[in-house]
């Protein structure tokens, strides 16, 4: 190995050092010339939490070692005031997480618009609030914040839904530390599905359809009808002229029961669901996009998040996005090309072969899953670090990620307010509350 004396002397003092003074599972390595790490010896102490390796630079007479260690845990577990939340989730709390690998806890408690009761937690959550936009709410828990209270914002719905989660206006320049939602940008995202690649190629038999059949051609199931920044309901009403939507929920006259097998079912047996998205915000990619692929089997028509971001998440070649057509009337065109080829067709299901959806059927809430409350653990721990810019409910991955649906001119018209920009929209939206 060529291993100098000065070397192996360097190492006996500091792993004598290491089991004198410290309380860890401690793991030795040195390089050799050929620059691989090669374990010298484990010892066995008294806690496993925090492993330290001992890493010798390069086999040189007088290199330097450096020791690497995985973040100290500060003791005691982790108190969180859940200062804004739905009322049906209050009976819920107080909610305890363990997490095994740290030892610790993570409980949160009830501080539903208490102040007071928010003042000595390790973190502040903030997650909904009819009322929460009230200028002394926040002027108090800001006077009050320790330099090491964190606060986050956890939330599965957009900026233009939770505007009152917000400060107001006149209190903007202030600054979570973290953000847990739908979104990839944040600290710990929470999102509504994921594409799991498959580590080999599968044969999945193809489930075929009537495509010469002209019935269920398309489906929309909506319950939320008038929207704050565009017309949705007037999108697919006008695209009815052209190919056959039937439309279920409060939006249509159509009833499906999520709990009949039958309805559901008969949903399987349309060619393309409308997976138009409620806000058109950065990353914002519900179940309207996994369900139809997870459950149904059909091809999402999609609206709201960009391209790019359904791209980055979803399926290869699994969607239709509607932003990519001159005209309403092109994208029927091609949607009629589609449901008659079934070779066309089929390669919108080919993804199938290479991996499988992983979605939740409801979205679970940070402190709903170990997995993301361990997480924030480890935030408040100073296991994993806090970004220093913070999070900025005003900045481009939340407020001002949300933008109009799409980029063809012709979608401009199902803005709600054409002359104004979707910024200057939600500022009205911001005002009528």
């Amino acid at each position: 190995m060529g291993y100098r004396t000065s070397g192996i002397v360097s190492l006996c003092l500091v792993l004598f050092a290491l089991v004198m003074h410290l309380n860890y599972d401690v793991t030795i390595y040195m390089f050799s010339k050929a620059h691989q790490r090669i374990p010298i010896t484990r010892l066995k102490t008294g806690k496993t939490d925090h492993p330290i390796y001992f890493v010798a630079s390069r086999a040189l007479p007088y290199g330097f070692n450096e020791v690497e260690t995985e973040p100290a845990v500060s003791e005691g577990d982790v108190d969180v005031a859940v200062f804004s939340i739905r009322e049906n989730y209050i009976n819920r709390l107080p909610w305890t997480v363990s997490c095994p690998r740290w030892n610790r806890s993570i409980t949160y408690r009830n501080a539903r618009f208490n102040v007071s009761a928010c003042k000595d937690a390790d973190l502040v959550l903030f997650a909904s609030g009819k009322d929460f936009r009230k200028l002394e709410y926040w002027s108090q828990l800001q006077s009050q914040r320790t330099v090491n209270q964190i606060w986050i914002l956890s939330s599965p719905e957009t900026a233009i839904n939770t505007v009152r989660m917000w400060p107001p206006w006149e209190m903007r320049d202030i600054r979570m530390n973290l953000s847990s939602t739908f979104s990839l940008d944040s600290n710990i995202p929470i999102p509504y599905g994921e594409y799991i690649p498959f580590k080999e190629p599968r044969k999945i038999p193809f489930r075929s359809k009537l495509l010469n059949d002209s019935e269920n051609f398309a489906v929309w199931i909506a319950s939320h009808c008038p929207l704050r920044t565009w017309n949705r309901s007037g999108l697919v009403h006008e695209l009815s002229r052209y190919i056959d939507i039937d439309m279920y929920g409060k939006c249509g006259s159509l009833v499906c029961d999520s709990r009949d097998k039958r309805c559901l079912s008969n949903i399987r047996s349309y060619k393309f669901y409308l997976a138009l998205e409620n806000s058109c915000c950065k990353n914002y990619i519900t179940e309207k996009l996994w369900e139809p692929l997870k459950l149904y089997d059909l091809i999402p028509v999609v609206l709201g998040a960009s391209r790019e971001d359904y791209r980055r998440v979803a399926p290869p070649n699994s969607f239709i996005h509607i932003d990519d057509f001159k005209s309403l009337k092109h994208l029927a065109d091609y949607l009629k090309i589609v449901a008659s080829n079934l070779t066309l067709y089929r390669s919108y299901f080919e993804w199938k072969n290479h991996g499988y959806i992983k979605a939740q059927k409801n979205y679970k809430s940070i402190w709903e899953s170990e997995k993301h409350s361990c997480e924030l653990l480890e935030y408040v721990k100073g296991i994993r670090p806090i970004p220093s810019e913070g999070f900025d409910p005003f900045g481009p991955t939340w407020f001002s990620g949300c933008r109009a649906c799409g980029s063809q001119p012709w979608l401009h018209h199902y803005y709600l307010n054409p002359s104004q920009t979707v910024y200057d929209n939600i500022q009205s939206v911001r005002m009528q509350l």
